[in-house]
């Protein structure tokens, strides 16, 4: 008996398992026309019920099927797969199930640069009551083109969110980053666009006095040490400091380790 193609397979087919490898299979494939196919298909409730049921979706969204389909698309190369990410996030179908909206943010970290189609998805989901902010923040973070850095920038410049959980998204997904020019000169812009200094006080820390005991002992985060800075990036951490001890009121400790930073940075030897 001949084997059914997975195109076959998520046409007819009522056995998630099956289902799974057939979609799975279609979301690597590098054939440009398979993706349409399977995107035709993940816009109807019909094969997404069929893929998973309402008990699954009481689960975390890793643990259901659709989250292999969508990892195997984002791993996917191909313009084709990453056109059908976006389309996902544009269906209302897809989009209705909050389990699915996480998995597509996870996902969104690959499209770099983001286009205005992934910036406004994630736009979509930045409301003040949004359930959806902590992992948001991380992904804009971890995507770190324009678009995702400078919407990044603009929520933590947004009276609505609570001072503390914007201090929060500082210190929790800023550290990795430190070093990356778009996101210095956005905290250069952070300082001279917002009033709240709890908030400049909060960047400054986050940038030149990182304590590892902000966070529990299991949380792996970390920051980017000064040694593995380029040139480049030691002159835009430079412009930060002196911008922030020669305008902003700083606790003495800060204000020092902000001094010693700049030392540190001797821009001399890192030319």
């Amino acid at each position: 008996m001949t084997e059914k193609r997975p195109s076959e397979v998520i046409m007819s087919s009522e056995d998630p398992g099956e289902l799974v490898v057939a979609a799975i299979a279609l979301a690597r494939s590098i054939n440009p026309e398979d993706q349409p196919l399977l995107g035709s298909m993940l816009k109807t409730p019909g094969f997404l019920g069929r893929l998973d049921s309402e008990t699954d979706y009481a689960q975390p969204p890793n643990f259901l099927r659709i989250a292999s389909v969508i990892d195997a698309l984002k791993k996917n190369p191909a313009m084709s797969a990453q056109s059908l990410l976006i389309d996902l996030m544009i269906s209302p179908v897809f989009t209705e199930s909050p389990s699915r909206v996480v998995l597509l943010i996870e996902a969104s970290i690959a499209i770099r640069p983001a286009p205005p189609e992934v910036v406004a998805f994630w736009e979509r989901h930045t409301g003040v009551e949004s359930v959806y902010m902590n992992i948001l923040m991380h992904a804009l973070m971890e995507n770190c083109s324009e678009g995702a850095v400078e919407l990044f920038f603009k929520k933590i410049g947004d009276s609505q969110y609570e001072e503390k959980k914007r201090i929060w998204w500082m210190r929790e997904n800023i550290p990795p980053h430190c070093n990356d020019p778009l996101v210095l000169e956005n905290c250069l812009k952070m300082f001279k666009g917002i009033t709240a200094d709890k908030l400049k006080i909060g960047l400054v820390e986050v940038l030149f006095d990182f304590q590892r005991t902000w966070f529990r002992p299991s949380t792996p985060v970390s920051t980017v040490p000064l040694s593995a800075f380029k040139p480049n990036e030691r002159l835009k951490l430079h412009s930060v400091g002196e911008y922030a001890l020669q305008n902003l009121t700083l606790p003495d400790t800060l204000r020092q380790a902000v001094k010693d930073t700049l030392k540190k940075l001797n821009l001399d030897e890192g030319r």
